[in-house]
């Protein structure tokens, strides 16, 4: 009998505060995000789960901007997904590769950049192998911050 674990990831947009009396005119960038659904996970496999989502930033005009994301319940180096009090371990990435860690810049974490007026970035989520994982349905809750 196999028993399946299903976890996602939340990406959640957090937009600028503009005071209306401080700022007599400003071009609002927005981000905008498809959640990162890892589907189905087999504990009992010896090897990683992988995602892709994606977040878009849309700009009025071409600007330079930077992208921000919040460790969620864990850390940066090994962030949670959740059911009760249960975790699952995970990680959310800039590359392929998984090699830089998505983040505030701070540490080892890198940010994303760019520059434009309607910009697509992937986000590259993985799941290591967890042997003693219990069944469920894991989530977590990211923020992203656009600065520009």
């Amino acid at each position: 009998m196999r028993t399946l674990i299903t976890a996602k990831t939340v990406l959640t947009y957090l937009g600028p505060v503009v005071l209306g009396s401080l700022v007599t005119s400003a071009a609002a960038c927005t981000v905008s995000a498809t959640p990162l659904a890892f589907g189905p996970i087999e504990p009992l496999a010896d090897q990683p789960t992988d995602s892709v989502g994606s977040l878009t930033v849309e700009c009025p005009e071409s600007m330079a901007y930077t992208l921000s994301v919040t460790p969620g319940k864990g850390t940066y180096n090994q962030r949670l997904m959740s059911v009760g009090e249960l975790t699952l371990a995970y990680n959310l990435y800039i590359d392929q590769e998984h090699l830089f860690i998505f983040g505030d810049g701070t540490g080892d974490t890198r940010m994303l950049t760019g520059e434009g007026v309607n910009t697509e970035h992937g986000v590259y989520g993985r799941v290591p192998a967890q042997p003693r994982a219990y069944p469920g349905h894991y989530t977590d809750d990211i923020v992203v911050t656009v600065a520009y």
